[in-house]
């Protein structure tokens, strides 16, 4: 996107789109108005972190109806009240872009932390100078680093409950919705497709159950972080498994994603309040056959 101005105010434009197999370019309209309230809501907490109360309250964020055959939603921030430039003495006008980038860039951040992590907490965290933070994701060798305000906005239980529900239409069962993506001024795109999706759920809307056996079909993995996910029936339930786990375990994963065979996966479960599975951590694995 290239910076754009509203008669003479300068102001930071970014997009929101729906993507998937839509019908006629529509889509379910309470998925709409919850995604955007939320992002709303998000990206003002964001704000307040990033740019601190005074000027995060100067900042209006305005929205621009839906454009005929498309599914893009135009957010436009502007501030309040501008100093006039043109008086003697007069302090410089803070500078929108920045501003706003800065927003949109704490945004990625979180994200892109939350999708490396994949529902896990960090193996380690910790403080490196600078105003800097260095996070070590769980069972890899990616170290990450971040800046304090980027690690505040990970602790904050409001920023995560609004980033779950602004994703939440990802979750539905048979949403036609393949991502939702946002996109601005100095920012690429931020995307979250319906697998990233499962990892940004809201911690305080979890329980753990161990010890817990689903029977379903491997229809994903990656090796690389020891991850994948299990369809059983209408649900794609994303798990990690261990480097621990036997080879003889691991040969019975992949032939179920090879053969599309059905097994049974045991381990602790992270579960919603309404009984729904949300991330298996695998403790063992076993095919249907030995179990007959």
């Amino acid at each position: 996107m290239k910076q754009d101005t509203i008669g003479n105010m300068e102001v930071y434009k970014f997009r929101l789109s729906f993507r998937g197999e839509l019908v006629e370019n529509s889509v379910d309209a309470f998925d709409v108005a919850n995604t955007i309230l939320a992002t709303s809501f998000a990206l003002q907490e964001i704000a307040k972190t990033k740019l601190g109360e005074k000027e995060a309250n100067n900042l209006s964020l305005n929205i621009s109806a839906f454009k005929e055959g498309s599914l893009t939603s135009e957010f436009i921030y502007h501030f309040a009240n501008i100093v006039s430039t043109a008086l003697p003495f007069a302090p410089l006008a803070p500078d929108i872009i920045k501003t706003g980038s800065a927003v949109l860039g704490g945004l990625k951040s979180y994200l892109d932390i939350k999708k490396l992590l994949k529902g896990k907490p960090p193996e380690s965290v910790k403080a490196i100078g600078g105003n800097k933070i260095e996070i070590n994701v769980s069972g890899t060798n990616n170290k990450v680093v971040i800046s304090n305000s980027d690690f505040s906005l990970l602790q904050s239980k409001t920023l995560a409950k609004n980033i779950a529900k602004a994703y939440q239409p990802l979750l539905k069962e048979n949403t036609p919705i393949e991502t939702i993506e946002i996109e601005g001024v100095k920012i690429k795109e931020i995307g979250v497709n319906r697998e990233e999706a499962a990892y940004l759920e809201s911690e305080e809307s979890f329980q753990t159950l161990p010890t817990v056996k689903y029977k379903g079909v491997i229809t994903k993995m990656d090796t690389k972080v020891r991850s994948g996910f299990i369809s059983m029936g209408q649900k794609r339930v994303p798990f990690t498994y261990s480097d621990q786990l036997s080879g003889e375990k691991f040969v019975i994963l992949v032939e179920s994603l090879k053969r599309k065979i059905q097994i049974f996966l045991i381990g602790d479960v992270t579960m919603d309040y309404e009984g729904n599975p949300r991330n298996i951590v695998v403790t063992d694995v076993e095919s249907e056959i030995t179990l007959v």
